[in-house]
C-alpha cells in the first residue's frame, strides 16, 4: 500500500483513489482525526444530537474518518429516539385509555398505585437507556481514538457528495 496525497486525501494502492472510496475496518489515519472523533463521541453524552451535527457539518469534507463517527453517533440517537417516541406514544396511548374506562364508570375501582408504577419504571426505564448509551459512546471514543471506522462510512461519501 503507498501512501500520498490527493486534494488533501490519503491514496491507497491505485492512483487518485481517495480513502472514502476505499474504506476498510482499521485504518491508518492522523491523530487529530482520531482524537476530533473521540472528543466528538465524549460530547455526544450531554449533547446527543448537536454534537454529532456541528462535527459532521465541520468535517463532513475535509475528514472522513471524523464526519463516518459523526453520522454513526446521529443516526444511533436518531433510531433511539424514534424506539423513545414510540414507547411514549404507546405509553400515553394506554393511559388515556385507561383514564377513559375510569372516568366511563365514574372512577369506582380507580387506582393511583398503577399510574405511579409505571411512571416509576418509565423513569427507569430512560435511566437505564441513559446509562447504555454512555457506554455506548465511551466505547465508541475509544475506537475512534484506535482509529477504527464504523461499519456505515461508506454512507459518508454518498452524503459528503463525493
Amino acid at each position: 500500500m503507498t501512501h500520498g496525497k490527493s486534494h488533501g486525501t490519503a491514496t491507497l494502492g491505485h492512483e487518485g483513489a481517495s480513502l472514502i472510496d476505499m474504506v476498510p475496518d482499521v485504518l491508518e489515519t492522523d491523530e487529530g482525526a482520531r482524537r476530533s472523533a473521540a472528543l466528538m463521541h465524549l460530547a455526544s453524552i450531554p449533547w446527543p444530537i448537536v454534537a454529532p451535527i456541528v462535527a459532521f457539518v465541520l468535517w463532513r469534507r475535509s475528514a472522513p474518518f471524523v464526519a463516518s463517527h459523526a453520522l454513526q453517533a446521529l443516526l444511533e440517537t436518531l433510531a433511539l429516539n424514534v424506539l423513545l417516541a414510540v414507547a411514549a406514544v404507546a405509553s400515553l396511548a394506554y393511559t388515556l385509555w385507561t383514564l377513559w374506562g375510569h372516568w366511563q364508570t365514574g372512577w369506582v375501582d380507580f387506582s393511583i398505585w398503577p399510574f405511579l408504577a409505571r411512571f416509576a419504571l418509565g423513569f427507569l426505564a430512560l435511566g437505564l437507556l441513559w446509562a447504555i448509551t454512555t457506554v455506548v459512546s465511551l466505547r465508541q471514543a475509544a475506537k475512534a481514538w484506535q482509529g477504527v471506522w464504523p461499519r456505515q462510512a461508506a454512507l459518508v461519501k454518498r452524503l459528503a457528495g463525493r
